[in-house]
């Protein structure tokens, strides 16, 4: 009881701040089967193959082009990157990839890597794939590992891809320079507005979320000012203010003697913010994304906290007021 207060305590006071569980890799662009440096195990692989990938927050969708001595094929995958099972209905496009039957999908970041897991049928029997996907450094090579498992055997597989067009945001590592001079191809949201929490939409994790929140967001790019009222909470009401600059200078903001450091920086079109602080003498990471509905009216926060004390994970939807 006392680990749930504790962990409790840590979203009420940090979850303005701590929104997205994802990390700095957008696995966008164009990429092109490298086969002399994939291994495609023992069933040949294609003769060529291309894949399209378009990343928007926790929707990512790939579209495949391939080419073999059995012919031309082409589908699309469609993944949720929030770490829950999602059925395929059999009437969509992307439940038939040649003579495989597509059921469920999950994906789910793990550090910098993609894991997605496919539950497939091939000719009646259950198949098990479970691919990751890896960008390089300089996000020009894409690697996905797959591990295929079913009544018949398993099976490794690797496929190497080149990227074919510029990086809209490679790969950031955690301890590289935040890439304040990266091009930027999507325009920057603008957050300004007071934003009401919706609980029905909203997944709070592991302990309950307040009885009601609203957030008064002023965005005069670099500058993002913040205040979060909150009502209901297991530590009472809650009425806080901070700031954060995007230019990827580090800002403090502090909480009832907390202090938490946060350094926010453009990934394309969502916002990175990248926090430390400490809670009850424990080292508290969390990985931020502020990512804004096409309309403007919905800003989804996801956030994830990692601390010796565990891991949380959480979602939040605000409706602009």
């Amino acid at each position: 009881m006392l680990r749930r207060v504790l962990l409790s305590l840590l979203l009420a006071v940090f979850s303005a701040i701590a929104v997205c569980a994802q990390p700095s890799t957008n696995l966008s662009g164009k990429w092109k089967l490298n086969t002399a440096k994939s291994d495609f195990g023992p069933i040949p692989g294609p003769d060529s193959r291309i894949d399209d990938i378009v990343q928007n927050g926790q929707e990512i969708k790939q579209s495949v082009v391939s080419e073999s001595a059995q012919g031309k094929q082409e589908y699309t995958l469609l993944l949720t990157v929030d770490g829950k099972e999602h059925d395929v209905p059999a009437d969509s496009p992307m439940s038939h990839i040649g003579e495989l039957t597509l059921e469920k999908t999950s994906a789910a970041w793990d550090g910098n890597t993609l894991a997605v897991s496919e539950n497939l049928k091939f000719q009646g029997n259950d198949v098990e794939v479970k691919n990751r996907y890896d960008l390089s450094e300089d996000g020009a090579v894409l690697t996905i590992s797959s591990h295929a498992s079913s009544s018949m055997g398993e099976m490794d597989r690797k496929f190497v891809f080149d990227r074919q067009d510029q990086p809209s945001a490679a790969k950031v590592p955690s301890t590289a320079p935040v890439p304040v001079a990266t091009a930027k191809t999507t325009a920057q949201p603008n957050f300004t507005g007071t934003w009401k929490l919706d609980p029905a939409q909203s997944d709070f994790g592991a302990v309950p979320g307040p009885e009601s929140r609203v957030d008064a967001i002023e965005h005069t790019d670099p500058s993002i000012k913040i205040r979060s009222v909150q009502k209901g909470t297991m530590q009472g009401d809650l009425d806080y203010s901070f700031t954060l600059t995007t230019d990827g200078k580090p800002s403090t903001m502090n909480f009832q003697g907390t202090d938490a450091t946060n350094t926010a920086y453009w990934t394309n079109d969502m916002l990175t913010v990248d926090t430390d602080t400490t809670f009850q003498g424990a080292d508290l990471t969390i990985k931020s994304l502020w990512s804004l509905s096409q309309d403007g009216k919905t800003l989804t926060v996801n956030s994830h906290f990692a601390s010796a004390m565990g891991e949380l994970d959480q979602k939040l939807v605000f409706v602009k007021q």
